[in-house]
């Protein structure tokens, strides 16, 4: 299930695909405020990956990853979950919000 501000879906995988580079993690939380949200399935694939020091936060076995913004640009964006795809021209997650714009 995916929700405009309040991303929920209920797996174990991400992967991030950026170029010919993936990141992979088993857990993916956004911050907002006090509250986590956790995503479970998500299957992103992307030619460019922006992030900026922050409150976003990305869990990868025992590492890490804090942004404040997650802005992915790509010319096709996939969102997969379960057999479900959405594609979207442009991808931001801040601070709890999720805002999408539709794909070409």
């Amino acid at each position: 299930m995916i929700e405009v501000g309040t991303l929920t879906i209920m797996e174990v995988t991400l992967i991030i695909k950026a170029g010919t580079s993936f990141i992979k993690a088993s857990t993916l939380i956004i911050k907002a405020g006090t509250s986590f949200i956790k995503v479970s399935m998500l299957i992103i694939k992307a030619v460019a990956l922006f992030t900026t020091a922050g409150t976003l936060i990305i869990k990868s076995g025992t590492s890490f990853i804090k942004v404040s913004t997650l802005i992915i640009n790509a010319s096709t964006l996939i969102i997969k979950s379960g057999t479900s795809f959405i594609k979207v021209s442009a991808f931001f997650i801040k601070a709890g919000a999720l805002f999408t714009k539709a794909g070409t």
